[in-house]
């Protein structure tokens, strides 16, 4: 996992042992989080989704049923961490939480100041915004945040007007000051049409004269109608420092109208069968139950990772009432030969995938419309899973 530095923790005051389900957003390095479960309050502590969080950070998260711990693996070493337990293992080292990991809508929430203290990572909270942001250290090379605002533009003084211009069709980061104050500039460099937009999300001092700067372009969502002539988007804020004479930066990107699912997999390795997540992005207006099966039905991308459910299984019928939905699947799905640990990682490819979308909670798998007791006698599946 990328390495990354600690500057503060969150803290929250709230009232203590009291769950309360927030409007709080993360960012992962500009980019947002998400999830299907909002960040959590409990006894002061921000507890975050610890699968979503942890895999943007390139760390490995595996859970295990039976023994309800997640364990986390990452460069520096090992963390696990035991359901509704403040004693998680650290390297094999106890270390005591403020407090517990808990399952809540199904997904397991652990203290966000606890994974930063131990991954050494820079947390930063925004009580204006109701945001947390997490920096890698590959993205951000140290230093302390800055304060700006957005200027509007027919406002600005001449001279800064004459400066933006002069650089708003080369692609980098631009930085002038001007009467006591300092204006940095992020520039896209040319795209091929309208619809494009470019927001600096943060500005971090390195030294005394060196900053650092945080960018998002968002470029057009697949079906968005746009002006089909070259433009130059950037950004433009003001600093309340003067002494600020080099830049540098980095643009991620992301797409309007486009969601990243989570699809769940086989990993096998000489000793077990694993469940392992890949990423896919969907187009908003068709992220639905039917049409995640349909794309996990197809397999993999990763080379890694192998298809458990059979491939001659078809998808019959997806129906969904309440927060239970019903998946009904071909015959063939009871014929997959893989004894009782790969049969529970391919009952979990299916829920885990579907439980992770708006409004669905609980999964019921069908055979040929009907209810069945097990797929081949290891997994009771006569009931909704959550």
């Amino acid at each position: 996992m990328k390495k990354i530095l600690l500057v503060f923790v969150i803290m929250l005051l709230m009232s203590p042992g009291v769950y309360a389900d927030t409007d709080i957003g993360i960012e992962i390095n500009g980019i947002p989080l998400v999830t299907d479960t909002s960040p959590t309050v409990e006894n002061g502590r921000l507890l975050v989704p610890v699968s979503h969080l942890m895999r943007s950070l390139g760390a490995e998260v595996t859970w295990n049923d039976q023994s309800r711990t997640v364990d986390i693996t990452h460069e520096a070493g090992t963390i696990t961490l035991i359901i509704n337990n403040r004693t998680a293992q650290v390297n094999g080292q106890p270390v005591q939480m403020d407090v517990p990991p808990r399952i809540i809508n199904n997904r397991t929430l652990v203290p966000l100041r606890f994974l930063s203290e131990n991954l050494d990572s820079q947390v930063e909270w925004d009580g204006v915004n109701r945001m947390v942001y997490v920096e890698t250290k590959d993205f951000e090379p140290g230093g302390t945040a800055l304060s700006f605002e957005q200027v509007n533009e027919a406002t600005l003084p001449q001279a800064i007007r004459n400066w933006k211009t002069a650089n708003q069709e080369t692609r980098g980061f631009y930085v002038m000051g001007h009467e006591g104050t300092s204006y940095v500039l992020a520039v896209a460099g040319q795209q091929p049409s309208g619809g494009y937009t470019m927001e600096i999300t943060q500005v971090n001092r390195v030294n005394d004269n060196l900053a650092f700067v945080k960018a998002v372009l968002t470029t057009p969502g697949p079906d968005e109608m746009v002006t089909m002539a070259l433009t130059y988007p950037y950004d433009i804020v003001r600093l309340a420092v003067d002494d600020l004479t080099s830049i540098d930066g980095e643009i991620s990107q992301r797409q309007r109208d486009v969601q990243l699912i989570t699809l769940y997999f086989l990993r096998e390795t000489t000793t077990d069968f694993l469940t392992e997540g890949e990423e896919r992005p969907f187009r908003t207006e068709d992220v639905t139950a039917e049409n995640v099966m349909a794309v996990l039905l197809a397999g993999p991308q990763s080379a890694s990772l192998k298809r458990i459910i059979p491939s001659n299984v078809k998808l019959l019928n997806v129906t969904q009432e309440n927060d239970i939905v019903y998946v009904d699947f071909s015959n063939e799905l009871t014929a997959a030969n893989v004894g009782a640990q790969g049969e529970g990682v391919l009952v979990n490819t299916i829920v885990q995938t579907l439980v992770q979308l708006p409004g669905i909670n609980q999964v019921q798998i069908l055979v040929e419309g009907n209810m069945i007791e097990t797929l081949a006698g290891h997994v009771v599946i006569d009931q909704p899973l959550p």
